[in-house]
């Protein structure tokens, strides 16, 4: 899905490039929650069963995409401190 570089490992980051990493995160966030939305939306209204279905693959890879960026990318990365 996407690939931020939002840790800044041994070099010392300024506090305003780790906010700007989390305004991108989070409206990289949103896009691609308004697209599930939109999915949901597309596969209710549709009576066609196989392009419903369709949009479920879509709507799961995108879900799980979404997960995928949440756990690489997780809040103790942009804190500073890991577990």
């Amino acid at each position: 899905m996407f690939a931020l570089p939002l840790h800044c490992g041994t070099i010392s980051c300024r506090e305003q490039d780790l906010t700007q990493r989390v305004l991108l995160a989070t409206w990289l966030l949103e896009i691609s929650l308004a697209k599930v939305n939109q999915l949901e939306d597309a596969a209710a209204s549709d009576g066609d069963k196989e392009v419903a279905e369709n949009i479920g693959v879509e709507k799961s890879i995108l879900e799980e995409d979404i997960k995928n960026f949440l756990v690489t990318y997780k809040v103790e990365e942009f804190s500073g401190t890991k577990n």
